[in-house]
């Protein structure tokens, strides 16, 4: 598969919300996953390998109730081998506050496998 037809691929396994789904479909097992670091967190935001996306997801969803999310894209550009995809989510973290996260997934292929993703977060007001 190429960047457009994995980018389709993810964005309806997230739309299905069946993220186990992509990661078992479309990532290499070397994966590499960067997101933001956040101020006071514990979690590295960057791991490698395919257990270790396993258990940040396993993480993330035990650590927030997902009311709804909505995945759009991919959105290409210039370059064949990256696509990006935009997220939204309505969450409430575990003893915090309902909110609304907005973020771009930008996610770079190989041999027909997602081999890097990296995330973008909307922050300050919105």
């Amino acid at each position: 598969m190429n960047a457009m037809e994995i980018g389709k691929r993810l964005v309806a396994h997230a739309n299905a919300h069946r993220s186990d789904l992509a990661v078992d479909e479309l990532y290499d097992e070397h994966i590499v996953s960067i997101e933001p670091a956040m101020p006071d967190s514990t979690t590295p935001n960057s791991v490698q390998g395919i257990d270790a996306i396993r258990a940040k997801h396993t993480e993330w969803f035990a650590a927030n109730t997902v009311h709804g999310e909505a995945a759009q894209g991919p959105y290409v550009g210039h370059e064949a081998d990256k696509f990006a995809v935009r997220f939204n989510v309505d969450l409430t973290p575990q003893g915090g506050a309902r909110v609304q996260l907005e973020e771009m997934g930008v996610y770079t292929v190989a041999d027909g496998k997602i081999v890097k993703e990296e995330y973008f977060y909307l922050m300050g007001d919105q």
